[in-house]
């Protein structure tokens, strides 16, 4: 006969591995180590948690490992956090110099328009269509302020005053120097690294970028060993998360995909997928790109538990976005779930309202401290007693 009584809560998770891959940051495993361990500190003001943050050590290529202590409420979670390194193919791929960067807008911005992936962006997420545009619009809003800067000083110009063409050549030197001005600024701002990343994304949508794909299926294999083979004298973990914060949510449903591919031994329930401030629809959209969308429907499909956390007050990704529904796939199953990371939660009124008008920091909010208890901050979510699951089991109101 059925039962009335209520479902045994899950036990709690006493052991977790982390595979963490970050977005298009040149920084690598030693600025993210420290990140956590500073902010894991900071986040310990809000409650009855402890956490203590070891030491980084280089494991293998591309990888670094670190343990982590955490007491919440008097329950113990060990943490075995792997960063999975793939800054140095953005290092090497990356033009240093801005003139390269400028000289390959036109046709992106021809191409992703063209491919409709623009106005599609428009229409999801407004707000990050507009930082998909800001390299351009800046570029455009230099040209035209230093056009306008050797117009006037043209006009300006005394007739007859100095040698013959004097003032024509000051008015154009003074227009260059704005145009360069204006240029550095921008690349100062970070204006063109999303320039940079978003060509990235282009060249990646159509797979031309092979030490990626060598890096991802070396990663899945990983994976795939540490599971069958787990480090002597460790215990097997209770949970498995694969992290992936901006565009390093691409590479962690990615190497989900191509790990769930190559698995012979049957479902692995603990190894799970957290993504967060996720840029999906920027390769899911492109056309050439069908591969990716392929991952993404094999992913939900699998039946893995994925979290998709994501804020409106970060135009840097496709808030609160059904994935697969904006690539024009079946609409999410049941164990993706699509949740706001409520930084308005989080963080004082003043605070966030600062913060918001940075948009490089306030995409980073989902890796740092909260100034309120909130039950997915990312250091209860990577190494607190709780699965999964369980958070996505409740409901979360959007901001």
């Amino acid at each position: 006969m059925p039962s009335d009584a209520p479902p045994c809560p899950a036990p709690p998770v006493r052991r977790r591995r982390v595979y963490y891959f970050a977005g298009f940051d040149t920084r690598g495993a030693r600025s993210y180590h420290a990140l956590y361990r500073d902010e894991a500190a900071r986040q310990q003001a809000c409650g009855d948690r402890r956490y203590a943050v070891g030491p980084a050590e280089v494991a293998g290529e591309a990888l670094t490992d670190w343990q982590i202590e955490a007491l919440h409420g008097g329950q113990a979670t060990r943490t075995h956090y792997r960063f999975m390194a793939w800054n140095d193919l953005l290092r090497a791929y990356w033009p240093e110099r801005l003139g390269p960067v400028l000289a390959s807008m036109p046709a992106f911005y021809l191409r992703f328009a063209a491919c409709g992936a623009l106005g599609r962006t428009r229409r999801l997420a407004a707000p990050f269509f507009w930082m998909i545009l800001l390299p351009l619009l800046h570029s455009l809003a230099a040209l035209l302020l230093g056009g306008l800067a050797a117009v006037a000083l043209g006009l300006a110009w005394p007739a007859g005053w100095g040698p013959p063409g004097l003032g024509l050549i000051l008015s154009v030197l003074l227009g260059l120097a704005v145009l360069a001005g204006l240029l550095h600024l921008g690349e100062r701002g970070r204006v063109f690294w999303l320039m940079r990343a978003w060509r990235f994304l282009w060249d990646w949508s159509g797979r031309r970028i092979p030490a990626l794909e060598q890096r991802l299926d070396a990663f899945a294999a990983r994976i795939e060993q540490d599971l069958q083979q787990p480090v002597a004298g460790e215990a097997p973990a209770d949970e498995v998360l694969l992290v992936g914060h901006s565009a390093g949510a691409l590479a962690a449903v990615s190497v989900a995909a191509r790990w769930l591919a190559g698995r012979t031994s049957g479902p692995a329930p603990q190894v799970k997928l957290l993504t967060l401030g996720p840029v999906h629809p920027f390769l899911g959209l492109i056309p050439q790109a069908g591969w990716y969308r392929e991952q993404l429907a094999q992913v939900a499909a699998s039946g893995m538990s994925w979290l998709d956390l994501s804020a409106p007050g970060d135009p840097l990704c496709y808030a609160l976005v059904d994935p697969l529904a904006a690539c024009g796939l079946p609409p999410a199953p049941p164990n993706l779930r699509l949740k706001s990371a409520r930084f308005d939660r989080m963080l004082a009124p003043e605070r966030y309202a600062r913060l918001r008008r940075d948009i490089f920091r306030i995409h980073f909010q989902y890796l740092m401290a909260s100034e309120r208890p909130v039950e997915h901050d990312y250091f209860q979510l990577s190494a607190g007693p709780q699965r999964l699951e369980q958070l996505l089991a409740r409901n979360v109101r959007p901001a």
